[in-house]
């Protein structure tokens, strides 16, 4: 079978973030599928790529792990204006970068964005051939909660006029919420239609589980991204109160990644002058789960956002931090709480840096060996429940029975 599969922030296996479709791309090649991955490299301004584009050309290919990734060039951005513009860009490309390849089966367009998913649609109809449409957000709703966009906005109008068209023209969908269903039932979709395929881990990628230091100093860590929706401030206010408290001064903080709201963390550091919390840059995953190794616990934390986390949570950086074995501080007001489920550590209110305080103080006052019991219990359950190699034979059975 002739797979494309298009998501603008796709990433190799060997980077930093966003390997979902890389990590599946490979599981159905190893089962003698074609698969080509639609991406671009200039998802942000100035980032120095490795991709190359010869001359005018608007697309280069690599080939990684059996697959085809066929980097779409595209207009860089720095806000969310040009942003939006890039998006856009991205749709217009990938229907002029098709040249070359074989003619697809099938067609699956991820949104994070719709333009990205929108471009999946155009293409199937191109080839007349089924097209899945992916949600890992629900676009355009997520606008009224990162965003503040009200629902008369003429940018909100046009998103929804694509969603619509999504959901008319789809053969199928693959949800990573698992609370979607409801939404998708009230714009007239079977459940028979939706399969739930959340995010997962590439367990060939993690080193054994080493059990972390029994020492007098406390690490918790935060990598992934440093943008709105994770309220990274709420952390910084909570380091504040451990600072001033005499009893919590073994604790540190420290953030890996990179984003938009990192200027203003930084800032917000130096105001409430602490000296418990520290930034690094951006690290591929061998060099992360190294350095997560040395850390006691995680933080996971998004912002109050009702709208969307009515519909579940599915993030990267969560199974991430379960299968490095340690506890997980869980953050979110979400319908799933993997972490409680996993029995992997403690739940609070987001948007609370006194609960994050009290948490934080807890964990690292905990037994030693309990901690590490509950580090156990989450790889465990990662590893059973978002295994991706599980989850690429869940996909395939999906692209085999769409096909017939």
């Amino acid at each position: 079978m002739n797979i494309w599969l298009i998501n603008h922030y796709a990433v190799p296996r060997s980077g930093s973030s966003g390997t979902r479709h890389a990590v599946l791309a490979k599981h159905l090649a190893d089962k003698g599928h074609r698969v080509t991955v639609f991406a671009s490299p200039t998802s942000r301004a100035h980032i120095n790529t490795l991709v190359k584009f010869n001359n005018n050309s608007i697309f280069a290919d690599q080939e990684h792990d059996g697959c085809i990734f066929r980097f779409i060039r595209t207009l860089e951005y720095n806000n969310n204006v040009t942003r939006f513009f890039n998006m856009i860009n991205f749709r217009k490309n990938i229907l002029r970068s098709t040249n070359g390849l074989q003619a697809p089966d099938v067609v699956l367009g991820s949104c994070v964005h719709l333009h990205a998913a929108d471009a999946g649609r155009i293409l199937a109809r191109r080839y007349k051939v089924p097209f899945i449409y992916e949600i890992r957000d629900i676009w355009p709703e997520s606008l009224i909660d990162v965003g503040g966009m009200n629902r008369w906005h003429p940018v909100y109008l046009y998103l929804r006029s694509i969603e619509l068209r999504l959901y008319r023209e789809a053969s199928h969908f693959i949800t990573l919420l698992p609370g979607s269903n409801p939404y998708l039932q009230k714009h007239g979709i079977d459940t028979d239609k939706i399969t739930y395929l959340p995010n997962g881990i590439d367990t060939e990628l993690y080193p054994p589980l080493k059990p972390p230091a029994n020492s007098d100093s406390f690490t918790a860590l935060f990598f992934g991204a440093h943008g709105p929706a994770n309220g990274l401030d709420t952390i910084l206010h909570a380091a504040k109160k451990l600072q001033d408290n005499k009893n919590s001064i073994h604790i540190r903080i420290q953030f890996i990644g990179d984003g938009n709201s990192k200027p203003s963390l930084l800032k917000l550091r130096d105001e409430l002058q602490l000296n418990n919390v520290e930034f690094f840059e951006r690290m591929n995953k061998k060099e992360l789960f190294i350095k997560a190794q040395q850390a006691d616990a995680f933080i996971f934390h998004l912002k109050n956002m009702p709208v969307l986390q009515r519909y579940g949570v599915s993030a990267n950086k969560l199974f991430d931090y379960l299968m490095c074995g340690r506890p997980v501080l869980f953050a979110c007001n979400s319908y799933n709480d993997p972490v409680k489920e996993a029995g992997a550590g403690i739940s609070i209110p987001p948007n609370n840096p006194d609960a994050m305080a009290d948490a934080l103080l807890h964990l690292s006052k905990t037994n030693h060996e309990e901690r590490q019991v509950m580090g156990e219990r989450g790889r465990k359950w990662v590893i059973k429940n978002h295994d991706l190699g599980k989850l690429a034979q869940r996909l395939e059975k999906v692209l085999v029975d769409i096909t017939k």
